[in-house]
């Protein structure tokens, strides 16, 4: 069976919802992909990643998660996918500064041109509403560098006109106006 057949068996288990059965097809359809085949190009490979990653979380094994994200984030640094699940695993590791970093990194990559290629699943609304309502503001009070971020944030702002990262630098405007006025 090749890898493309494995592949196909786990995502008809997913909509099973027979999970333990798709990670046993991913896990065999990502052992069978041959070295030259793991490139950007393959998104096949790349959400094989993301759904192992994601699986691993549901888990608790965190550290399992991000060998998949790096994995593919060597491959494709700009996938929103892997990026959010990032950002998620930099949380549970209350790493805040990173995790910012990262959540910016993810909201240039909204507007990209291959979203549908790639069939991201953290790109709708209730994923940006998350990124907004509570992992910026989270990452951005607890982060130790939220200055330095906050000005390369106001940077990118005025020069990619981007509305996410507009959004989340004010986000952090309002974070440092409410500092000044509790006296921190």
């Amino acid at each position: 069976m090749s890898y493309q057949s494995n592949f196909n068996s786990a995502l008809t288990y997913m909509k099973l919802g027979q999970k333990d059965l798709a990670i046993d097809s991913l896990k065999r359809a990502m052992a069978q992909i041959p070295d030259n085949e793991k490139t950007k190009e393959n998104a096949a490979y790349l959400k094989m990643l993301t759904m192992v990653a994601k699986f691993n979380f549901e888990k608790k094994e965190g550290e399992e998660a991000i060998k998949n994200i790096e994995e593919g984030l060597k491959i494709k640094d700009d996938h929103s996918d892997l990026l959010f699940l990032k950002a998620l695993y930099l949380l549970d590791n209350k790493m805040f500064d990173e995790m910012l970093v990262v959540l910016i990194n993810c909201l240039l990559t909204l507007n990209g041109p291959d979203k549908d290629r790639y069939d991201y699943e953290f790109v709708g609304q209730n994923a940006i509403n998350e990124v907004f309502n509570n992992l910026v503001p989270l990452a951005y009070k607890n982060a130790t560098q939220h200055k330095s971020i906050k000005d390369i944030v106001k940077k990118l702002s005025d020069v990619s006109r981007n509305e996410y990262i507009k959004k989340a630098y004010d986000i952090m405007s309002e974070i440092d106006a409410k500092r000044v006025k509790q006296g921190e």
